[in-house]
């Protein structure tokens, strides 16, 4: 997830909304860089700015080079050349700004874990705008699966407890056809048939809102 740098928003957002500028976005770019700079040059380096604070100067100070990874420290750079070439309106690309970018936040990553800018991440609200679309079955796989259980899953049903009632009849009273019992065994077929589709739904509509 993206890390937000209130303080650096502006800037930040201004680069966003010039990618098809990369001259003006890689400016801004730049602009956060020196900023950045200065506050590890000040609370890393724990050094006063020096008079030139150039920011060549200042990257190119040894004191600012003790603390910085060689690796965020490429990366700066990185950003501050092609800033350079935007400001003095040389040659810049597409792909310069990409690179530019993807090291502006590996080192803002960099800064806020050092601590000497500050950075939050975005939390997911909560409430109905943040709760996901119930899933909805298409038309045609529910007219299907009518089709099946009427066709077939339902008459099995009735068809299950129909024999049951006979079986029980059949040991009671010697025919399967005697007395009340295989009628009573059609008739809770029925009901649960008719139940067990909306049971089903039931536990379905719950799903989807859990």
């Amino acid at each position: 997830m993206n890390r937000v740098y209130p303080e650096f928003a502006s800037e930040l957002d201004a680069a966003e909304r010039y990618t098809n500028d990369p001259r003006a976005a890689l400016m801004y770019l730049r602009i956060v860089l020196e900023r950045t700079v200065q506050r590890a040059f000040v609370q890393l380096a724990r050094y006063p700015l020096p008079p030139d604070a150039a920011l060549s100067n200042l990257m190119d100070d040894v004191r600012f080079i003790a603390v910085v990874p060689k690796e965020v420290l490429e990366r700066m750079h990185d950003v501050r050349t092609s800033g350079n070439r935007a400001v003095h309106n040389e040659p810049v690309s597409p792909s310069d700004l990409r690179r530019a970018r993807t090291s502006i936040d590996r080192i803002l990553d960099w800064a806020a874990y050092c601590g000497f800018v500050d950075t939050h991440v975005p939390t997911i609200v909560s409430g109905p705008s943040a709760s996901p679309r119930r899933s909805t079955p298409e038309p045609g796989v529910v007219i299907l699966w009518v089709i099946l259980y009427v066709v077939i899953g339902a008459p099995f049903i009735v068809f299950l407890f129909a024999a049951a009632g006979s079986y029980i009849a059949f040991f009671a009273h010697g025919t399967p056809f005697s007395a009340p019992i295989p009628t009573l065994g059609i008739v809770i077929g029925v009901a649960v048939a008719i139940a067990v589709p909306l049971f089903a739904w039931r536990f379905m509509d719950a799903s989807s809102d859990g």
